[in-house]
């Protein structure tokens, strides 16, 4: 996709970090943006501010997780702007806790937003960008954990591997279409300067944080400051997918290094070990430490 300017763009949990940053770099292509999030405050205000500096943007209040909701965004995306060019299914939310341990409300707020949040918007908009014909793009925000894991971050690992194999299977189906103009990319970030962990840590539940325990809790106090200067920044990462709408790439990973990368390069010599028959070549760990990149 190299047209922008004057075509629309749709981002989920648009108020703050990584989406935010999007909603600026599409607005700087001159790009019309729908932005999305269930933060009506913090979502109100950085719409306007994006008003108040020429963007042409329109502040939608979106849950997610509720099917409706993402209906009645495709809806009003529409209405507003007509034919919607790039989708980016950005909204996520983490909660703590083993496979075994974790609540089962946890399990499902989790899994309704990261992955069923994604489905209801590929559901939404796909079949009218594939229906309009022109050159349109779906970004899918996975995470560096949806390719490799972590302790006691279960729910969340699970949700983003969903994401990871849903998007490689658009991808996949869309690749059968005769002359589809839809491209697709999974992004796949690792530490990101972004308050998702600060902003998340208030709603977790006190029987959550008990599971993981006062010293994995202060790692993950520690990985949350935004201040971090080891992380890359969410204008960092919407650069990244802008590159790769661009150019059609399919695995966005913007960080090359860190204790999550080096996991995945780890894990994805495991499975060649094993598909060649020689495991004792494999890496004796594939997960990293809990909060830490």
């Amino acid at each position: 996709m190299q047209e922008f300017e004057g075509r629309t763009a749709v981002v989920t949990g648009a108020a703050s970090g990584i989406g935010l940053a999007l909603v600026e770099q599409f607005v700087d292509l001159g790009m019309r943006v729908v932005m999305a999030d269930w933060h009506e405050k913090t979502l109100v205000t950085a719409a306007e501010d994006l008003a108040a500096q020429g963007a042409d943007v329109l502040a939608v209040v979106t849950d997610v997780s509720d099917s409706a909701s993402v209906d009645d965004l495709a809806r009003r995306a529409f209405v507003a702007y007509g034919d919607v060019h790039i989708l980016c299914n950005n909204a996520g939310v983490t909660r703590p806790g083993s496979t075994f341990e974790a609540t089962l409300d946890d399990w499902k707020e989790v899994m309704a937003i990261n992955f069923w949040g994604v489905l209801h918007g590929m559901r939404a908009f796909v079949p009218s960008m594939l229906e309009h014909g022109q050159d349109g793009h779906v970004v899918n925000t996975s995470s560096i954990n949806g390719l490799v894991t972590t302790p006691q971050f279960a729910s969340y690992i699970a949700s983003k591997y969903a994401v990871t194999g849903a998007t490689e299977t658009l991808a996949a189906e869309i690749a059968l279409i005769p002359g589809a103009r839809l491209g697709v990319s999974l992004v796949c970030p690792a530490g990101v300067a972004t308050n998702i962990f600060a902003n998340e840590i208030d709603r977790w539940s006190t029987a959550s944080i008990e599971l993981v325990g006062d010293e994995t809790m202060k790692r993950f106090h520690a990985y949350s400051d935004p201040t971090r200067t080891d992380k890359a920044s969410p204008a960092d990462i919407a650069s990244a997918v802008v590159r790769a709408i661009k150019d059609g790439t399919f695995y966005v990973l913007p960080q090359a290094a860190g204790a999550a990368t080096n996991g995945l390069r780890a894990r994805m010599a495991t499975i060649t070990a094993a598909l060649d028959g020689d495991e004792s070549k494999a890496p004796k760990s594939i997960v990293q430490a809990p909060g830490m990149n």
